[in-house]
């Protein structure tokens, strides 16, 4: 568990961002595309684990070095930030309605659309307890930027994406509208996000 020589929590850092950044890298890439399942297969859960793995790491290390310690949230909001990017990026021209007929072209559009697979790491992250939190409570302009894909993507021509923009606003309703008194007023929520309002 880390105990090599010369291995450092900078180092362990370092080694958290590379893999999340490869684990990123296979899912949107062309040669992994038709080995993904419904919901993105694990890949949520490994991605979760690795940010939950910096961020832990990232709170130890400021609990014992000085008010100098770097900002724990770097990883999490560039992963968040990438993510949004994919979602971004315009479809396939077989997935704008350009469908290839015959068995199979419906599980072509549903199950392997990056833009569904990062609306998915999106709503896992959101969804986890102390990495949703992290990330709402810190950031507003990039969960901002969330609920405006989101509402985007709603309107999406295919279904694979419009389910997957549903499942990812409702976990940034939950994680948003979760404060430790039950209730955020109108007031407050536009606020926090005035792009929304």
């Amino acid at each position: 568990s880390g105990s090599g020589s010369g291995s450092g929590p900078g180092d362990r850092g370092a080694r958290e961002g590379d893999a999340a950044g490869d684990a990123l890298a296979a899912l949107f890439s062309r040669a992994g595309r038709r080995t993904i399942t419904r919901r993105s297969a694990g890949l949520p859960f490994a991605l979760v684990a690795i940010l939950l793995g910096e961020y832990r790491e990232s709170r130890r290390s400021r609990a014992s070095a000085s008010a100098s310690a770097p900002a724990s949230s770097s990883l999490r909001a560039s992963v968040v930030a990438r993510l949004l990017l994919v979602t971004s990026r315009p479809l396939e021209s077989w997935a704008r309605g350009e469908v290839p007929t015959g068995a199979g072209a419906a599980d072509v559009v549903d199950d392997n659309l990056p833009q569904a697979h990062a609306l998915n790491l999106l709503s896992f992250v959101l969804r986890d307890r102390e990495l949703g939190s992290s990330v709402a409570g810190h950031n507003d302009a990039l969960i901002e930027r969330c609920f405006i894909t989101a509402l985007h993507l709603l309107s999406a021509p295919l279904w694979a994406l419009r389910n997957a923009a549903l499942i990812h606003f409702s976990s940034l309703i939950k994680r948003v509208l979760a404060t430790t008194d039950g209730a955020t007023t109108a007031v407050a929520f536009g606020t926090r996000y005035p792009r929304l309002m």
